[in-house]
């Protein structure tokens, strides 16, 4: 918010006409642009210039002229939406070079295709949304007892034992796939927030039972790059790990540091 003086200042290096018909003395300073205006231009009254004026305000003042410019949404500048952009682009071009073969079943409308891959991302934004509260926590005993109700408490107490930051009350637990009296299934764990989930992974770092909830996209990813590991690893080009960036799995490079102090990494 800028103060009266602040708006002299701005004025001090400019012409004090208004900027739009340039007749008329400035009387309020754009909030945006910080070029001045007349009354009759700021399309304002003299009791909201007036307003406008006070050193405490709550209220920006726009001009006519920064109203009209097209505005930058959140999403696009959120560097998690334009990395999940960039995967699904890749993960699309890798689909359309596997179909090359059958190209002659592929003379739909290319417009209906295209709405079908727009479709496609914001079903996947989506879904990575909802999927952010959860954890999937493995290896957890289940319980033998028929009534639903009991094997649902037992889950919930079960994690709170082995998590002590969350409460029974605050989670919501569910077993994935179908019983197996020769495996325990995983329980997907929905938690209040994403961060509290963001929270319980950082501090579960290492563990190996306790996981993010992964979107069948972000699995098929995850199992690619775990194949080029192993590749690499199977080649004798060793040093190679699986770093997560903004939430990303990427291949990265170990560079073995020539003091036991120092280490780095180089994405490949």
């Amino acid at each position: 918010m800028k103060s009266v003086s602040n708006m002299n200042k701005s004025m001090d290096g400019k012409s004090k006409n208004c900027f739009v018909c340039t007749k008329h003395l400035s009387e309020i300073i754009c909030d945006f642009c910080y070029n001045g205006l007349c009354a009759q231009c700021s399309d304002l009254s003299a009791s909201e210039i007036t307003n406008m004026k006070r050193t405490k305000r709550k209220l920006k003042y726009e001009c006519n002229v920064c109203a009209a410019k097209p505005k930058q949404t959140e999403t696009s500048q959120d560097p998690a939406i334009v990395q999940l952009i960039n995967d699904l682009k890749d993960h699309i071009k890798r689909l359309e070079t596997k179909l090359d073969d059958n190209i002659a079943k592929m003379n739909s409308d290319k417009s209906h295709t295209s709405n079908l891959d727009i479709d496609a991302v914001i079903n996947e934004i989506e879904e990575r949304r909802t999927r952010a509260k959860n954890i999937i926590v493995f290896e957890v005993a289940e319980s033998t007892n028929q009534d639903s109700k009991e094997r649902i408490e037992h889950d919930r107490q079960k994690i709170c034992e082995m998590i002590p930051d969350v409460q029974s009350e605050n989670i919501q637990v569910r077993r994935l796939g179908k019983p197996n009296s020769n495996s325990k299934r995983p329980i997907r764990v929905t938690l209040k927030s994403e961060f509290k989930a963001r929270e319980i992974l950082k501090k579960s770092k290492g563990k190996r039972n306790i996981k993010n909830d992964l979107t069948p996209l972000q699995r098929s990813k995850l199992k690619e790059l775990q194949e080029k590991l192993k590749d690499k690893t199977d080649s004798g080009d060793f040093g190679w790990t699986i770093k997560y960036v903004r939430g990303q799995p990427q291949l990265w490079k170990i560079i073995e540091p020539q003091s036991a102090h120092n280490s780095s990494m180089v994405k490949k």
